[in-house]
């Protein structure tokens, strides 16, 4: 009975650790979003949109920083190596 008691409860844990990672990396991203709107994109608009325009602007901006945020970490995964070279040398 004690192993389904924490079984139960790291099941829990892992959810609710998961659920705040994407609730902090979601605002994020909606954060990103709206300040480049607001700052880069909204000024160069020669005649004001709709909500529904500037909601769909918003959501092709997070789609497009996501991609470069997974590109990015590939990269990086590449780059480790690179770094692991360069300490063996010194």
């Amino acid at each position: 009975m004690l192993y389904i008691s924490l079984f139960r409860s790291s099941f829990l844990f892992g959810y609710v650790k998961h659920s705040l990672t994407f609730s902090t990396m979601s605002t994020g991203l909606n954060s990103m979003s709206g300040v480049i709107y607001e700052d880069m994109i909204k000024p160069c608009l020669r005649k004001p949109i709709s909500n529904v325009g500037a909601s769909r602007i918003m959501k092709a901006i997070v789609v497009i920083i996501g991609a470069i945020c997974v590109s990015l970490v590939f990269m990086v995964e590449k780059l480790s190596g690179l770094i692991q070279v360069k300490n063996k040398r010194n």
